[in-house]
């Protein structure tokens, strides 16, 4: 557990025990928990299907049948000191970077209702990213058996360490709600960890009716330890000094140039998502888009999806659209014409490897899902969902744990049987 969220565990804690006398537990406190437990089916067997960027195995290569993407167990606390002032902590246990289910904080943070339009959090909270940006976790609340991966794989961090404030007000028969935010978040990843500093943005939801229209923008500065992309910076900056050593001052200064243009440290990045809503009962749709810009590697993106379903009595079939488009170009590294063969071979094993590594974070692909909710409890449904995914061209999309036989581009088919409750 990291000291910012020791600190804010403990100020709820000592909100907790100063208010305990003051009122009945029972009254003060509430318990909700909920849970997925899921079996996913792949029929690529040379890469793994998962249900979580941060994840290192899944579906496909690993196991033909695995349980671990999507299968979730959460608890939350919420505590209402008085009329203004509560707390919630949320903990989520699912598979992880390291291979296991330990649990970990969602949610950490203290609320004060300033006024009945105006509130102010602070501590660990839900980041809000996306339509469903507080419920993603919850499968009962959604109706497909994951959140579309080509948007929401795009900006995976979830929660947000700081603090956020949020107006709302009613103009007519709209709703509107504008929140900011500002605050930082550490992610480990399975081959390293995400750093994301200054994190800022702004949003805004109208709800009117059944409908509901959101937009939102997220800036940050990344830095992403990734211990197995060293070689590769060590190698262009040695080569660099070396070749302007030995007086190949152009080539020298371009092999410096692409490790400062891809630097993994103090990476720009910002995006801009838009989403809408209908559900007058019956049936509903779902769709959002987004679009990412970031600096080396994370190149600009495009995302979008719509889902679709009609209700007839306890089942849901759906159907879903997504897609998701990366611009990664072809960099073609260090000039090598007029280098002695030494340094040439080495400018273009580099370029190689520049490439290559390049290609990794082209995620390009898009998804036709089709699947049927039963709703057979009135706290528990059961999901099958049938998705076939079309890797772009040259793209792994979001597949991990690539092997040799793995060919980028192409298609395969993910079937998820899931059972999403609440408690």
């Amino acid at each position: 557990m990291s000291r910012k969220l020791t600190m804010i565990s403990s100020a709820v804690a000592l909100l907790c025990g100063s208010a305990a006398g003051a009122a009945d537990f029972s009254e003060m406190f509430s318990f909700r928990g909920f849970g997925t437990l899921g079996v996913a089916h792949s029929s690529e067997e040379n890469a793994d299907f998962r249900g979580g960027l941060f994840q290192p195995e899944g579906a496909g290569y690993t196991h033909e049948w695995d349980m671990r993407p999507d299968s979730r167990i959460a608890g939350q606390i919420s505590a209402k000191f008085n009329d203004k002032l509560s707390a919630v902590v949320q903990a989520v246990s699912q598979y992880q970077h390291d291979g296991t289910f330990k649990p970990q904080i969602e949610w950490a943070n203290i609320k004060y209702q300033v006024t009945p339009e105006i509130e102010v959090r602070v501590g660990r909270i839900a980041l809000p990213n996306f339509m469903i940006s507080e419920s993603r976790f919850v499968g009962y609340a959604n109706p497909e058996v994951r959140p579309p991966q080509e948007l929401y794989f795009v900006a995976s961090i979830t929660s947000n360490d700081g603090i956020d404030s949020s107006y709302s007000f009613s103009a007519g028969n709209v709703t509107n709600t504008v929140r900011a935010f500002y605050g930082s978040s550490e992610i480990d990843m399975p081959t390293g960890s995400i750093e994301a500093d200054d994190t800022w943005g702004l949003n805004y939801t109208a709800q009117f009716g059944a409908a509901t229209m959101r937009a939102g923008y997220v800036d940050m500065t990344l830095q992403i330890d990734v211990p197995s992309s060293d070689p590769l910076f060590a190698g262009l900056n040695g080569l660099g000094s070396m070749l302007s050593g030995f007086g190949y001052t152009a080539e020298g200064s371009a092999a410096l140039a692409l490790a400062n243009k891809y630097r993994l440290e103090d990476m720009n990045v910002s995006f801009l998502s838009v989403g809408a809503s209908y559900d007058p009962g019956a049936w509903f749709v779902n769709a959002e888009g987004l679009q990412f810009g970031g600096d080396g590697f994370l190149t600009d993106a495009r995302a979008a999806y719509v889902t679709t379903g009609y209700r007839v009595r306890s089942f849901t079939p759906y159907v879903s659209l997504a897609t998701l488009k990366a611009d990664i170009p072809f960099e073609p590294g260090i000039p090598t014409a007029g280098l002695p063969d030494a340094f040439a071979g080495g400018a273009a094993g580099l370029n190689a490897g520049l490439n290559t590594t390049l290609s990794k974070f082209n995620a390009s692909q898009s998804t036709i899902a089709a699947g049927l909710r039963w709703d057979f409890h009135r706290s528990a449904a059961l999901k099958v969902q049938y998705e076939q995914v079309d890797l772009g061209n040259d793209s792994a999309g979001r597949m991990a744990n690539t092997q040799p036989g793995f060919v980028p581009g192409s298609k395969f088919d993910v079937i998820s049987i899931a059972i999403d409750f609440i408690l």
